[in-house]
């Protein structure tokens, strides 16, 4: 850390810029520092030393930062939303073209109370090379601190071997050893890491039936992918001699063997002693390793309190600005994240830690336990990159709650909040839409005792088949994969309509039967063949029109809408699953749809909501319906020709029950 010396400036009194780095205010109440970059230079020039000491950390931090954006830029400290105890300032500015810039800088102490300037308190340095000796010693002091001290992770570091791994070599060897596939022998047991990557769009080695056999007697180093090789560099440092990576373990153009691995994805990598997580890497060049940039190194000023006392303080860019992890918006690593016991992370800057308890990053923005994760207001806003991340992190934790809870309702709760971030992800094949989420479902399994169906379980299915999907323009999938009743029918991510538990409700659909084919027999956690779900409730016809009032608008609310088929029925919101056609290129204006009434929620102190799925036929001489929507009708009490009494509701079918068949 290098030092830089800001001399002694006189004392001036309580700063109006910056109120001298106190917390408190000259009225005694807290006070956040906000105001521009001007008037900060402004003070620094009249006498501040404290202004003085902010300019200097900027331009440590941002050296090629030109007048014309510090003239223009606004400074404002970052709420504390994170147990960063530092300060955290936001440089925000608008360019020449228009467009929104900022950068944020951190200053802090590396000793608490080292400091006699409120607003700066004590943070962590990183180790600035993810490959050094003291980034595996912060990574063997979480492992210790989890494996001793957390009772809901795994601490049976000795566990059951997958069928395959790699073998890295005996980590006592004074030499590198040379890296081979192993096949495990039945209840073996060992110590053994998992591999969380990026595949990307470049070849990456890969063992298939013709290489199986190569593979079991050596990898050649040269053929490994960096992210591989620093995996298993990473691997050897830590001493543990075997790790489990896909594209070597799974032998790649089998598909018996691919369904066979990918059903024992769950107890592979709940077994992991550790998950490495190539974080920021797009594909297999990316590598594991990093080296921080300069201006993300603390560096050391120097300043005088009113006494003359010398006091050192460390500035650094805030890592977070540049934030860029690939890896966590990839599908299959959602799933892996929340099997794996522990993960370490390695992004462009720094190490982050995540297991069932806890949660850590080197710089110190980022740090939370099991209590955390139990705390809703944690997770309630997202309104910077490292708010994104904490959330995301503390996903994790509160999935290990929820669970161990064995509530039923939680684990319906759950099961929609996963869905819901799953879908958000990316899948490179369509086709994994499934079994990408198939070790998630399988644990949930353990502790919640319903049948599961095409992402949907037996316990809630009213619940589960009322979801939209949350987005402006969505598409099914080239090749069937799933009914279209289930949220996997459609590329997008998607949402569960609400429903307040404390609100009065009626359910008016019962299910009746669900018929499923799997592709893997007796696995229905995998590929599917068919399904078929038969549905009994009120059924309303409707004729889907062109909304004249959108402009052929893409979004899948606007650009058609429903006409009750017999006068006096009440209006339908509507809103399609996917992409229906451009009414300029393919007008289906005047087809018959079916509202099939599933459940109406509210309350008189807000408003009433029947919830609908909207159906069309698809095959009249079987009677088979598929999905198209949903649909729903609101009512509001001021509007209700007379008060409802307890446990009435504001929606009465005026049919008869019918018995639908979906696929």
């Amino acid at each position: 850390m290098a030092a830089v010396s800001l001399g002694n400036p006189k004392a001036s009194s309580l700063c109006a810029q910056c109120n001298d780095l106190q917390r408190l205010g000259r009225n005694g109440r807290p006070r956040r520092l906000e105001t521009t970059v001007a008037s900060v230079e402004a003070s620094a020039k009249s006498g501040c030393r404290l202004c003085r000491l902010l300019v200097s950390g900027i331009d440590v931090c941002l050296p090629t930062w030109g007048p014309q954006k510090r003239a223009k830029s606004s400074l404002y400290e970052l709420e504390a939303e994170f147990p960063f105890e530092g300060l955290s300032l936001c440089l925000d500015w608008i360019g020449d073209k228009g467009d929104r810039h900022q950068a944020s800088v951190d200053f802090f102490t590396v000793q608490p109370n080292d400091c006699p300037w409120t607003c700066i308190g004590a943070a962590s340095d990183i180790c600035g090379d993810t490959s050094s000796d003291a980034a595996v010693e912060k990574v063997a002091r979480w492992i210790q601190q989890c494996t001793q001290n957390h009772a809901f992770c795994n601490r049976e570091t000795l566990t059951s071997l997958p069928n395959r791994v790699v073998d890295v070599g005996d980590p006592a060897h004074p030499h590198p050893p040379q890296v081979k596939l192993r096949e495990t022998q039945k209840n073996e047991r060992a110590r053994y890491l998992c591999l969380s990557h990026c595949w990307g769009t470049e070849q990456i080695i890969q063992t298939k039936r013709s290489t199986l056999e190569q593979h079991k007697r050596c990898i050649p180093w040269d053929e490994l992918s960096r992210t591989f090789q620093d995996a298993i560099v990473f691997a050897r440092k830590l001493g543990v001699r075997y790790i489990w990576i896909d594209s070597l373990c799974i032998i790649q153009d089998s598909d018996d063997d691919w369904r066979a691995e990918s059903a024992q994805m769950a107890a592979i990598y709940e077994n992991a002693y550790v998950t490495l997580a190539a974080t920021k890497s797009r594909n297999g060049a990316g590598g594991c390793f990093s080296s921080a940039a300069p201006e993300c190194r603390a560096r050391e000023l120097r300043c005088d309190d009113e006494d003359g006392v010398s006091h050192p303080v460390y500035v650094r860019r805030n890592l977070h600005d540049a934030y860029d992890n690939p890896l966590l918006g990839r599908g299959w690593v959602f799933q892996e994240r929340l099997l794996s016991p522990r993960v370490v992370h390695f992004s462009a800057q720094e190490l982050y830690w995540e297991c069932m308890e806890a949660v850590a990053c080197e710089c110190s923005w980022i740090r939370g336990g099991k209590e955390d994760g139990e705390k809703e207001e944690s997770q309630q806003r997202l309104s910077s990159i490292s708010e994104y991340l904490l959330r995301t992190m503390l996903g994790k934790i509160s999935h290990g709650v929820n669970l161990a809870s064995r509530s039923a309702q939680v684990l319906k709760d759950r099961w929609h909040e996963i869905v819901e971030e799953y879908t958000h992800l990316a899948l490179t094949f369509e086709k994994d839409k499934f079994p990408a989420l198939s070790g998630v479902a399988r644990q949930m399994r353990r502790v919640r005792d319903a049948e599961y169906v095409a992402g949907l379980w037996g316990d809630n299915m009213i619940e589960d088949l009322l979801w939209r999907t949350f987005a402006l323009s969505a598409e099914r999938p080239a090749k069937w994969r799933a009914p279209t009743w289930s949220w996997a029918s459609i590329n997008g991510r998607i949402q569960y309509l609400s429903n307040n538990p404390k609100e009065a409700s009626r359910t008016f659909a019962e299910v009746l039967s669900i018929e499923c084919t799997p592709l893997t027999p007796n696995d229905s956690m995998m590929e599917l063949a068919s399904a078929t779900l038969v549905i009994s409730s009120y059924v309303v016809p409707a004729v889907l029109s062109r909304n004249p009032n959108t402009n052929n608008a893409p979004s899948l609310m606007h650009r058609y809408q429903l006409e009750a088929a017999a006068d006096g029925e009440e209006h339908y919101g509507f809103q399609s699953d996917y992409t229906l056609p451009d009414p300029d290129v393919e007008d289906i204006s005047g087809e018959w749809v079916y509202c099939l009434w599933m459940r109406c929620v509210g309350s008189s102190s807000s408003y009433w909501r029947c919830d609908c799925l909207v159906l069309r036929m698809v095959d009249a001489a079987e009677q088979v319906y598929e999905r198209l929507g949903i649909a729903w009708i609101s009512k509001y009490p001021g509007y209700l020709s007379q008060p409802l009494g307890d446990g009435q509701v504001p929606f009465d079918p005026q049919t008869e029950r019918v018995v639908v068949k979906l696929r």
